[in-house]
């Protein structure tokens, strides 16, 4: 199976990156600077809705940009861990997951994973689906706890079945190797299905490369395309350079190079090399092109 293009980004591009990415969370601080000071002078309400904010940016950030994650939380926390801790004792369980995520990136708080799993745990058993989902990681791999595929899996049903996208791929790449469960490639499609069609474009990238690569599905480019588009659509990186490429080639979609460009363009914009490379030779290419003959010259 093709594995997901994850690229890894250095010097100047990682820079350029935060900064394009500082300027959005900035823009979330001043959405709500008059909640936060109201907030800070033990408006419980009012903390409760600055709490909510940030919790829905941070997860609305893609799975896969995990740098974009901790910029966030060391931005945002600075700010609000005092809100968020105090939510968080009086029962928030959004906040609850914010702290623990504070904890488990070392973000504001040094790194601790066993106050991440406490705060993980409190707001899991009363129903987060994040912290659900979070748990499960813990236990798979043995984090301040005994390794415990058993719990890892309550945990993973518990978060999937209140429809939290990350589970539900977890979830169906478990039916789809047969990891844990019995192999059911019909079982992994309706999880892949369930997770893309909310909308998140790191699932339905995933959904892409199934039908890509014919991996719990029948092979189908052109239902590949449809869902790179879907996802490169809403700023996926990889899956506007893969739709570049299936454009270049003709794959699942008729050959047309302007199109491959443009979204080409759009992956290195957000920084992505591989994409850069290819607009360097498409350009080379064009530009080293012999010019159309004139009339005469085709004997016309």
């Amino acid at each position: 199976m093709k594995l997901p293009r994850r690229i890894l980004l250095t010097g100047s591009v990682t820079i350029f990156i935060f900064a394009t990415f500082f300027i959005s969370v900035t823009a979330i601080a001043g959405d709500i600077e008059d909640l936060q000071q109201s907030a800070e002078k033990g408006n419980s309400d009012d903390a409760k809705t600055v709490v909510e904010k940030d919790y829905n940016a941070y997860f609305a950030i893609q799975i896969s940009k995990l740098d974009r994650h901790k910029v966030y939380l060391l931005y945002r926390g600075q700010l609000q861990s005092d809100i968020w801790k105090t939510s968080a004792e009086n029962g928030d369980t959004k906040a609850m997951v914010l702290l623990g995520l504070l904890y488990e990136f070392g973000a504001v708080f040094q790194y601790d994973a066993k106050k991440a799993f406490e705060w993980f745990q409190k707001a899991a058993e009363k129903g987060n689906p994040e912290a659900q989902y979070s748990l499960v990681r813990y236990y798979i791999q043995g984090i301040e706890v005994p390794k415990d595929e058993k719990k890892a899996n309550e945990w993973l049903t518990k978060a999937v079945e209140q429809g939290n996208s990350k589970a539900q791929i977890m979830l169906g790449q478990k039916y789809e190797y047969g990891d844990g469960v019995p192999q059911d490639n019909k079982k992994a499609l309706e999880l892949y299905l369930k997770a893309a069609e909310q909308g998140t474009p790191d699932c339905q990238y995933h959904l892409a490369v199934c039908y890509e690569n014919g991996h719990a599905v029948p092979k189908d480019l052109k239902k590949a395309v449809e869902w790179y588009t879907k996802a490169a659509e809403q700023g996926d990186m990889d899956a506007q350079y893969t739709l570049g490429v299936c454009y270049q080639r003709g794959k699942g979609v008729p050959k047309d190079e302007k199109i491959a460009a443009e979204w080409y363009t759009k992956a290195a914009k957000q920084g992505d090399w591989e994409a850069r490379k290819v607009l360097d030779r498409l350009n080379s290419k064009n530009n080293n092109a012999p010019p159309p003959k004139s009339s005469k010259q085709s004997g016309e």
